[in-house]
């Protein structure tokens, strides 16, 4: 997927990924660009008009699975089938911000405590 944001292109084939997690309604991408700058894709499962909420599948109304990761992301919005709707967006993060979701994801919760404190105040 591509954005521009403030004038520059961010394209998730262009960047590397950090980590990928993709519930049952969303999924949250972290990147990094060749540049040094982090960026992160947030997508959403839509039906109905109603956003599905953890623990819901599009199984749940009928629909087959769609299965979009990282390398293979959805458009910005995806009308895939009548009343199903996909849609992901870019959004910049600071140094600050990636390194705060990499300790929410990628280190054990007994382990996070003490690494936030590392993290400037917000």
């Amino acid at each position: 997927m591509k954005a521009t944001i403030n004038g520059r292109t961010y394209d998730t084939d262009e960047a590397e990924v950090i980590y990928s997690f993709d519930w049952d309604a969303s999924g949250e991408d972290l990147y990094l660009t060749p540049e040094g700058e982090f960026f992160q894709m947030k997508t959403e499962t839509w039906v109905d008009g109603r956003q599905l909420q953890p623990g819901e599948t599009i199984e749940d109304y009928g629909f087959k699975t769609v299965k979009y990761s990282a390398s293979n992301p959805p458009p910005a919005t995806a009308l895939v089938d009548n009343g199903l709707r996909y849609e992901a967006e870019l959004v910049l993060l600071t140094r600050e911000q990636a390194l705060a979701l990499c300790i929410k994801f990628l280190i054990p919760p007994s382990l996070q405590g003490p690494l936030a404190a590392f993290l400037p105040a917000t």
